[in-house]
């Protein structure tokens, strides 16, 4: 039997959790194509970097090859559906309607 794909509807909650990967390698600093790949929300740092599981498993293959031991935390996110923001481990489950006090609507996007 052939399973469709539900379309997720404005205001429906995912069925499945999102995950980002926290990457800290020892001996490398994380490349530049993997910079892109960090939620904008976050800061640059070359020594830590939130990534999607496929680059994190590349990231600590190389770092592994160099004689480095990478820390990777596997960590549940999402984002408030009114100002954007990116949620991460406990804000992520405990999420209500907005992310708190000061959330405030996004602009519209052209």
């Amino acid at each position: 039997m052939r399973r469709c794909l539900r379309i997720q509807r404005p205001g429906q909650k995912r069925a499945y959790r999102t995950w980002l990967y926290l990457v800290e390698p020892e001996k490398i600093l994380i490349p530049a194509w993997a910079q892109i790949l960090r939620p904008a929300d976050f800061d640059y740092d070359p020594r830590r970097c939130w990534l999607p599981r496929w680059a994190a498993k590349i990231i600590k293959a190389e770092d592994e090859a160099e004689g480095g031991k990478c820390s990777v935390i596997k960590t549940e996110y999402t984002r408030c559906e009114t100002c954007g923001r990116l949620l991460i481990q406990l804000q992520a489950e405990r999420k209500r309607s907005s992310c708190g006090p000061d959330c405030k609507p996004r602009k519209a996007q052209r």
